[in-house]
């Protein structure tokens, strides 16, 4: 089968990207499903571990891909709920490739009409609900800051802010991308580089600031996101999206009695698999309901990966970069160039 590796690390796709042929698996281990792979979501992670700075080494060569959506074609021993032919999606490594074995407590069963271009993202959406709904308990009737508001897990954090009924202001460096968060739902929209973060969020929440701040960013955007914290505020760190890892003075904190609080989905699903499985049913709830809309930039073939990976690298990202094999367009047509359906 067809897989995306990683052959040398480096910051140009073209060079550190290959297509290849590798083994397909032969016998789906216990308590796992393998799926046909059809879509799947590139993340910044991937990006990272192209070039060898994720905080998860792993050995050359290797397959990326976080994400994946598909068909069930095979049940191994132990496994209820699932039936061949079911759409399913699932997250971990090694997902750009044309089949994956996922173990199944992890997967979630979509509507068989769901378009998997547009399947609900495990990555950005259990990211941000487990953030948001999980960590910083984001109460109906606050206030929630969302940095990067317009990228993947940024535009999840929109729509799952609202779900949750907060007042939502979403900040993000173009006007183009703030016109995306306004089709999101957010409430208000800050330009974080050509306005002062801070002084806005206090203007638009009439001097109290944000209850909770949603950080994938990092970097110098951090301290003035602590900075704009109402008092007990929740400063919730997902990532460094910007590059540095920021270092912030703790009487900041301390002066308004402000939490920074980690959020960390895959150590989540180990040390506690049980309410990582109540966030991924909300998940398929909501999505079910037609409360969640999946934003998709582009739509890239598998073998033009490398595509993907640019528009990550030069912030042309708006939501999420879908991959497609040719197994999605034998069964839905080319999508290839297509995006949101906002």
């Amino acid at each position: 089968m067809k897989a995306l590796q990683c052959v040398k690390y480096g910051p140009n796709a073209e060079d550190a990207l290959q297509i290849l042929e590798v083994s397909r698996p032969k016998k789906v281990r216990r308590g796992c499903l393998l799926v046909e792979v059809l879509a799947c979501g590139v993340d910044f992670v991937q990006t990272l571990m192209m070039q060898n700075k994720y905080q998860l080494k792993v050995p050359l060569p290797f397959t990326l891909g976080g994400e994946a959506t598909g068909k069930v074609v095979a049940i191994g021993e132990h496994v209820e709920g699932f039936e061949i032919g079911d759409l399913v999606h699932g997250a971990g490594f090694g997902c750009f490739c044309e089949y994956v074995e996922f173990p199944a407590f992890g997967v979630i069963k979509l509507a068989p009409n769901t378009d998997p271009v547009f399947a609900p993202s495990l990555y950005s959406y259990v990211t941000a609900i487990h953030a948001l709904k999980s960590r910083a308990k984001l109460e109906e009737g606050e206030t929630l800051l969302v940095l990067g508001a317009s990228g993947g897990v940024g535009s999840a954090a929109v729509q799952i802010g609202k779900i949750l009924g907060a007042t939502v202001i979403a900040a993000a460096p173009t006007e183009e991308k703030l016109e995306t968060c306004k089709k999101l739902g957010a409430d208000h929209v800050i330009n974080y580089r050509t306005e002062n973060l801070k002084l806005r969020v206090r203007e638009l929440t009439d001097g109290e600031g944000a209850n909770v701040v949603f950080d994938p960013v990092g970097d110098k955007y951090c301290e003035p996101a602590v900075r704009s914290l109402g008092w007990r505020g929740r400063l919730i760190v997902i990532g460094f999206a910007a590059g540095d890892i920021p270092s912030i003075p703790t009487n900041l904190l301390l002066l308004k009695e402000g939490s920074l609080i980690g959020s960390a989905l895959r150590e989540s699903n180990i040390y506690d698999p049980m309410g990582s499985l109540a966030e991924r049913n909300d998940l398929v709830e909501w999505h079910n309901k037609g409360l969640i809309k999946p934003l998709v930039s582009k739509v890239v073939r598998l073998e033009n990966a490398s595509q993907a990976f640019e528009i990550i690298q030069n912030r042309q990202v708006q939501g999420k970069v879908v991959l497609v094999t040719d197994a999605y367009e034998k069964q839905y047509g080319s999508v290839v160039g297509i995006g949101s359906r906002l």
